[in-house]
Order: structure tokens, then sequence, then C-alpha cells
């Protein structure tokens, strides 16, 4: 999280806190509350492959509705730093705001997914996650945390550790698979891939996922394609 377009190049590293200090993403299942639910098969299939993204700092909100103005219990060059107020940020139902708490994952497999969803520990201080999902096999960019606030007038306060979403991992062309994490540096290549998919959203906006759909199907085409397949070929 943190830090310039250069420096990522130059540092082949995303790392903005020390590993022990860092949040790192945990297991949805590891330590999930005992309930009824949570015994059922369909429910552990869905969050197997599930993780639990958690605020690195504490953090607190408080929305002022009739100002319409975020405060915040960070300095103005650290607010600056970590918190995006994007442009008509307060024009829709409810004001949007993002967190520049950025990860960046990776992978050399074909057909895998994230998904960003809500955990209901955010519902319950009454913000909201702006889910979305992308072949990430395909679509190598950081991923940052969106949210709507929905608690107004009021503190919210985000303690170090506190779940901020769900990141799944999934594919969509075969159903028995286990993913797993492992935190390493980043290659020159993941970082080239990640500048060029956000180069791309601001030179040509929203036509990236023109170029997503064109590279699953070559991928799948790929997979797709006879072993033997250059013994017919003159």
């Amino acid at each position: 999280m943190g830090g310039s377009e250069e420096s990522f190049l130059d540092e082949g590293e995303l790392d903005f806190f020390a590993d022990d200090y860092f949040e790192a993403p945990t297991p949805a299942l590891k330590g999930y509350p005992e309930y009824r639910h949570s015994k059922c098969p369909a429910f552990k299939e869905y969050y197997r492959n599930t993780w639990v993204m958690k605020q690195c700092f504490p953090l607190g909100l408080l929305y002022k509705s009739a100002e319409q103005y975020l405060e915040t219990n960070l300095g103005q060059d650290v607010f600056d730093e970590y918190v995006m107020l994007g442009d008509g940020w307060t024009e829709g139902e409810h004001p949007e705001i993002q967190f520049k708490q950025g990860y960046c994952f990776w992978t050399e497999d074909s057909d895998v997914w994230i998904e960003q969803f809500q955990h209901p520990d955010m519902t319950r201080r009454g913000l909201d996650v702006v889910s979305g999902t992308f072949p990430l096999s395909v679509w190598t960019r950081p991923i940052n945390l969106g949210f709507t606030i929905k608690n107004y007038d009021s503190n919210i306060w985000l303690e170090k550790g506190s779940p901020l979403c769900y990141v799944r991992f999934s594919s969509q062309r075969t159903r028995d698979v286990k993913f797993t994490l492992e935190k390493r540096s980043i290659p020159k290549k993941v970082l080239k891939r990640q500048l060029q998919s956000l180069w791309l959203k601001d030179w040509h906006k929203n036509y990236s996922w023109n170029l997503i759909k064109e590279r699953l199907r070559k991928e799948e085409e790929e997979e797709n394609k006879c072993p033997f397949d250059f013994l017919w070929k003159r």
C-alpha cells in the first residue's frame, strides 16, 4: 500500500508496513463463530477459498451529513495518502470513499477469478463494501477497498485488525479447486502488467472489460487446444 509508480518499479515491492505489523489476510473459516449454518457443506464450500481482509491501523471516521464532510483521526497528509474522495463522492444515494490499502494478488495459473464482497462486521458499522470480480489470470491489477457510508453523524471506529471485507478466489471451469495465498516479493513483470492495467483505465475508461473478455477467449482456446496439434502442422 502507498508509494508511487516509480517506486513500484524501482523497489519491486509494495510493502508499506513491516511484516510483524502488517495485518495479513486470514482464512474466512478460521475462527468462524459456531452457528448451525457453519456446519453446512454448501456454506463451507463457498468460503473455503475465501479470506478476510483487515484494517492495518486504527482508523476513526465521522461523516457530517449537513456539511458533507468526512472527519477522521488522521492528519491531513496521512488522510490524503490513505483516503480517496473521488469527484462526485457525495452525489449518490450515500457518500462513497476508497481506502488506498492496496493489495497485489497475482497468479500464473489460468481461469482464476477474484471477488470482493461484504463482511458482516462492516454492515454493523454502517459501511458497505463496493463488491466486484474480475479474472486475475488475465487481468493483473491491485485491489483497493471502496465503501459507501450509511452511518451518518456518528463515530465509526475501525481497530487495527478489524475485518474490512472478504476476498474469494474461484475458477469458472473447474469446480474442485483449492487456492492458497503466499506472500512474496512482486516480480517486475507483474508490476509492469499492473501498471499497464492502471494506465489503460486512465487513458481509455471502461474499455478494460472488452480486453478482459478477449483474453479470456484466448485463454480458453489455449486450454482446449489438442496437445498433439503440432503434429498436424506442416
